[in-house]
């Protein structure tokens, strides 16, 4: 990744991590999914980055419990 783009989640559920990827799409927030697990045994992290200028409202997005 470069500097502009900073991690908001890792996690070892791929189907978490892109739902919460297709919420913050939906609120027009830029994402990337960064899927580093292993192909056949499926070990590893897949993590979630936003751009730096986006990350406090994507943070607010995925912690409000109303949305």
């Amino acid at each position: 990744m470069n500097e502009e783009w900073t991690l908001l989640i890792s996690d070892t559920d791929a189907i978490r991590i892109n739902l919460l990827h297709a919420r913050l799409e939906s609120e027009g927030i830029k994402s990337i999914v960064l899927n580093k697990q292993d192909s056949s045994y499926a070990f590893g992290s897949v993590e979630l980055y936003v751009r730096k200028e986006e990350f406090i409202k994507a943070r607010f997005i995925l912690d409000d419990p109303g949305s």
